[in-house]
């Protein structure tokens, strides 16, 4: 077995020390608990972390209850969160997104207005998929879920996690809610 500090003594005496040297140095900061640079800030995640503070949760009311989404697998729950997320911040938006500012400053000028209306209809969502994508998401719960949904409301709410190790719905913000009867 090739030693990598046998090679270095056999190559330049100089490097040798300087890896025993950097090496001893390491150990012994390390055993004194010095952090010496920042890739050995072992600190960092020495001690556990709990949670405190507000943070946005979006949510999904099916039927007047709230779809429980941690209990169920992962992609599943990426699936109906992450579009979610999107039209949320969408509609927060009133549709205005970077792409359509984008299409806007660059092609509105330089086509018919028929060519910008379809390119922008194909790459952007506006108001008039609102519907469209509710529906989609009726049916990929129903079929998910097993469950018929009549009613389906998505939004954000505020959790606090108090330090009693709890969390709190302190406020919930409904941004489109459909009926199905």
């Amino acid at each position: 077995m090739n030693f990598f500090l046998r090679s270095a003594w056999r190559q330049s005496k100089t490097a040798f020390v300087f890896f025993t040297f950097f090496i001893l140095a390491t150990i012994w900061c390390s055993l004194s608990k010095i952090e010496i640079t920042p890739f050995f800030l072992w600190a960092h995640y020495s001690d556990r972390q709990s949670p405190t503070g507000k943070f946005d949760r979006i949510y999904v009311k099916v039927n007047g209850e709230n779809l429980d989404l941690p209990n169920i697998s992962r992609p599943t729950r990426e699936m109906i969160q992450i579009p979610i997320m999107y039209f949320i911040q969408l509609e927060e938006k009133s549709y205005q997104t970077s792409t359509r500012h984008i299409l806007k400053k660059h092609l509105k000028n330089k086509c018919s207005k028929s060519l910008y209306s379809t390119i922008e209809k194909r790459l952007v969502n506006d108001v008039s998929d609102r519907d469209v994508f509710l529906n989609w998401l009726k049916r990929y719960i129903e079929r998910i879920f097993e469950l018929e949904v009549r009613e389906l409301e998505v939004g954000n709410s505020v959790l606090v996690f108090r330090n009693n190790r709890t969390v709190e719905k302190i406020l919930e913000k409904p941004v489109a809610k459909l009926n199905f009867k």
